[in-house]
């Protein structure tokens, strides 16, 4: 019983996060173009800061041979959630012009901000069971998944999502200022004489980490706000159709989770994972809503936005539930 309660305290604190952004849109204070520019600062800025101050600091030559599996899980898990989305497309047979959003939305979880705000949660709540660093390598784990999962989302996600082929992408789509800053701090980490620059007692350079860190701190309360002010207006459930959002959330909260769980129980059991809050990520990572950069690529691309708003609101309203379930059964399997 004491899982079940962690798991929907954790659940319930971001709930309560979010609701900030609700309350924050119907004060009229967080209007549209609030919450873009506020997703532009976040995007542009204080992501990139949390990743860079994260990696830097903990990557090392060593710490890369056990951690090599993040990257290698973020392709594996798109790769199951498209197939997972092809066979519940063809299962359910929703209409026509929710066919690829099905897909996309079974594809692809929030990889990024939700993930940062539960590990931190959790880190809190089970410390005499990850220990007393785990937030912190919660974050770093974190951020090597989002290096091959963002990547994987404009190179498969977009073109699949717009029928647009992979020549007509945008360099900017890929190489994102969060790609930038991760990339940039695993290549300072990993050489020792740039990491002793950056990171220890006296480094010459230990200023600009320990700023990023400060500034990147504001991500995940800058983020929870934005998708609570993202999620305020209610949206009909007649715009998406009832077997469009039965397929997505048998596919997104049941099958690819399921699948994903059972594969990385058996590389804990095998020794794969190098830790607790290691196993507790490549899980997390499995049961994520969907993405909201898919509601941006539509938006890019004037394609059934109003269609792929509904279906994801309804989807996070899905969430709340299966979060609750599956963070149970992961900290279960832990114990």
């Amino acid at each position: 019983m004491q899982v079940v309660y962690d798991s929907v305290r954790a659940v319930v604190t971001l709930l309560l996060a979010a609701g900030c952004g609700v309350y924050l849109v119907r004060r009229k204070i967080l209007h549209e173009q609030a919450r873009r520019d506020l997703s532009l600062v976040v995007f542009h800025l204080t992501l990139p800061c949390l990743l860079f101050s994260s990696i830097v600091r903990a990557v090392s030559v060593d710490a890369l041979r056990q951690w090599w599996l993040l990257p290698v899980a973020a392709v594996v898990h798109c790769g199951i959630g498209f197939l997972v989305g092809l066979l519940v497309v063809w299962m359910s047979r929703p209409p026509s012009e929710f066919r690829r959003d099905v897909v996309v939305t079974t594809a692809f979880g929030n990889g990024a901000y939700l993930p940062f705000a539960i590990v931190g949660i959790i880190a809190l709540d089970q410390r005499e069971l990850l220990g007393a660093q785990a937030a912190a390598d919660g974050v770093t784990y974190v951020s090597l998944y989002l290096v091959a999962y963002t990547a994987m989302q404009w190179l498969v996600g977009y073109p699949f999502l717009t029928h647009r082929p992979w020549r007509e992408l945008s360099a900017t789509h890929v190489i994102s200022p969060p790609i930038i800053a991760a990339s940039l701090a695993m290549v300072l980490g990993l050489i020792p004489w740039t990491k002793g620059l950056f990171c220890g007692p006296g480094a010459m350079l230990e200023i600009i980490p320990r700023a990023a860190e400060i500034i990147g701190q504001a991500t995940v309360p800058c983020a929870l706000l934005i998708t609570g002010a993202n999620l305020a207006h209610s949206r009909s459930l007649q715009a998406v159709g009832l077997r469009a959002l039965v397929g997505a959330a048998a596919g997104r909260f049941v099958i690819v989770p399921g699948v994903s769980v059972g594969l990385t129980w058996v590389l804990w059991g095998h020794g794969w994972i190098g830790s607790p809050m290691m196993f507790i990520v490549l899980v997390l990572q499995s049961f994520m809503p969907p993405a909201m950069n898919l509601m941006i690529m539509c938006e890019i691309l004037g394609r059934n936005k109003q269609g792929m708003s509904a279906l994801v609101f309804w989807l996070y309203v899905v969430a709340i539930p299966a979060l609750a379930s599956w963070l149970a059964l992961t900290l279960w399997l832990l114990q």
